[in-house]
């Protein structure tokens, strides 16, 4: 009697992961999990840092409450820039209720005109 094993074929091969690295603008670059670690630490820090009211307040709309931190300038614009130091600069991070972050997001349609922060923003955005 002839015993044969079951057919395995070889494992398929595994396909290498590329370090993606973005640049900043002094030259070095970091990974998205640097990038990662280092908005969560400052967002933290902008979290410890807020007392009172002021905890609570969208930046944009004073009456409505914060539930997002908003990117003046997006994560991934400053990374086509070579700027992605600014992903976790303080002054491109301010705390916005979800109707002011997609006001923001979407320019086309001019309701980040009517934001109390509006100036502020754009002149960072021309800054950098």
């Amino acid at each position: 009697m002839i015993t044969t094993k079951p057919y395995t074929p070889d494992p398929k091969p595994t396909k290498r992961k590329r370090n993606i690295t973005y640049k900043c603008s002094d030259g070095t670059r970091v990974t998205q999990s640097q990038i990662d670690s280092r908005r969560k630490a400052i967002y933290r820090h902008m979290d410890a840092k807020l007392t009172g009211k002021a905890k609570y307040r969208c930046a944009a709309y004073p009456l409505l409450n914060w539930n997002d931190h908003d990117h003046t300038i997006s994560q991934a614009r400053c990374k086509q820039l070579g700027k992605t130091e600014l992903i976790w600069d303080t002054d491109n991070i301010v705390y916005s209720s979800r109707l002011a972050h997609s006001e923001w997001e979407s320019f086309r349609g001019g309701a980040y005109e009517e934001h109390s922060n509006v100036v502020e923003r754009l002149l960072y955005v021309k800054k950098h």
